[in-house]
């Protein structure tokens, strides 16, 4: 997995921690935090959360702000659904990714072909399932 995608994943496995930390208090291992995950989220069957992104680039001048709705729904489906500016959403399942762009018919694209993001999409679902090995496989 490259810099990219590790960076990416910690800082959504740090942001989930800094809340579970918060609610209890004691010695906090990365075995505990594990444990914690998996109750939150295979307990609930499906979590929902609501995003707000800031990208920038030098090409457009000024920063983009995206608004929308991250899904996690067990065993295996995650979604990001994008509702502003433009709608547009990412939806995996398994391993085939599927891209909707508007009202536009779905594109299916199969992460096999794609280690890089095969390797994003299982270590964000190890993530969510508490599955500490997995995770050590992707980060070791």
């Amino acid at each position: 997995m490259t810099l990219k995608y590790r960076h990416i994943v910690l800082i959504v496995f740090l942001s989930m921690s800094v809340n579970l930390m918060a609610a209890e208090k004691g010695n906090w291992t990365i075995n505990t935090l594990m444990t914690k995950f998996a109750k939150q989220f295979v307990q609930a069957k499906s979590r929902h959360f609501r995003f707000t992104e800031t990208k920038t680039s030098a090409f457009l001048g000024r920063p983009l702000k995206y608004k929308g709705q991250l899904n996690f729904i067990n065993p295996d489906t995650m979604e990001k659904i994008i509702t502003e500016p433009k709608k547009r959403s990412y939806r995996i399942v398994g391993n085939v990714l599927f891209i909707k762009k508007g009202n536009q018919k779905p594109k299916k694209v199969e992460l096999d072909n794609f280690p890089e993001l095969l390797a994003l999409s299982e270590s964000l679902r190890a993530i969510f399932s508490g599955e500490l090995t997995v995770v050590k496989k992707y980060f070791s």
